[in-house]
């Protein structure tokens, strides 16, 4: 799969640029290297990100969440055999 830069992309990026510019050179010209190379990096390897630390912590409140929810069931099943 290939993708690329449209022109529109190019040409919103010069504004912005232009804009942070007149203020900031150096932010401008380093803000425009950075988002080019992401953008590189990304298109490469669109996939390749770290997942987050929310992530995970809601991964384990989940995984809590479901063995309490056993633990209950369990324990109703065993009140209702006797």
């Amino acid at each position: 799969m290939t993708i690329k830069l449209s022109k529109q992309f190019q040409l919103d990026l010069i504004s912005q640029v232009y804009f942070i510019y007149k203020d900031k050179p150096q932010a401008a010209l380093k803000f425009r290297k950075d988002i080019i190379k992401n953008l590189r990096k990304d298109l490469k390897h669109p996939f390749s990100f770290k997942k987050s630390v929310l992530f995970t912590l809601i991964m384990k409140l989940l995984e809590i969440m479901f063995l309490k929810a056993i633990l209950v069931f369990m324990k109703l099943m065993s009140n209702k055999m006797r």
